[in-house]
């Protein structure tokens, strides 16, 4: 198993913020770890060059940007610095977009991956213009033309509130199903992670 590994290893990483340089060794519940394990398992990390990586003496850097007048740090949002990081580890953030884009459902999930929790991070994240210079109560966020997420605007942190999915049924499964909304989530992970690196990479941010 490479996660221990690579996060032993990680936690040697020249962060200056402590509070980040800690969460990269908690338990493997993190995008991040889900991310790295399968980019090693696709080949598209390789551990000489997270080695390499790992033996430069330069602190790493997360740039704060302006959105519409106002500062977006990513050290304050999960997602946003850990594919920070992940762009320092590739390079560039062509390298970033192409290895994401490469990935499928199959290559993240595990029985400990919690899929509504990181759709409501990824959500999150993609309407940080929504839910900071607006006053609704409830966001949607349509992804495409047949899929439609529908959630409440976040109060603090990346918490999503009350996360509901209201596209047409992704799998046969009936709407009531609990089943419904989990294949639905699943479904939808990597086009939303998709769509978040060019969304930071169009602002900047990688």
């Amino acid at each position: 198993m490479i996660a221990p590994i690579v996060f032993d290893v990680a936690s040697e990483f020249q962060i200056g913020n402590k509070e980040l340089k800690r969460k990269l060794t908690e338990a493997n519940d993190q995008l991040l770890h889900y991310l790295a394990r399968a980019l090693f398992n696709r080949n598209l990390i390789n551990l000489r060059s997270f080695l390499k990586f790992y033996q430069q003496r330069e602190q790493i850097q997360f740039r704060v940007v302006e959105v519409n007048g106002t500062l977006l740090d990513p050290t304050h949002h999960t997602v946003l610095w850990q594919l920070v990081l992940l762009k320092q580890i590739l390079g560039d953030r062509t390298t970033l977009i192409k290895a994401i884009s490469g990935l499928s459902l199959g290559d993240l999930i595990d029985d400990r991956f919690d899929t509504k929790k990181v759709t409501g991070q990824l959500l999150y994240c993609l309407t940080f213009t929504d839910h900071h210079f607006s006053k609704r109560e409830a966001l949607t966020y349509n992804l495409d033309e047949n899929t439609t997420f529908l959630f409440d605007t976040p109060s603090q942190g990346f918490r999503v509130d009350k996360l509901a999915y209201l596209s047409a049924d992704p799998s046969g499964a009936d709407k009531g199903d609990p089943i419904y909304e989990k294949i639905a989530y699943h479904k939808h992970i990597i086009p939303l992670l998709n769509k978040l690196v060019i969304w930071m990479s169009d602002i900047n941010l990688l």
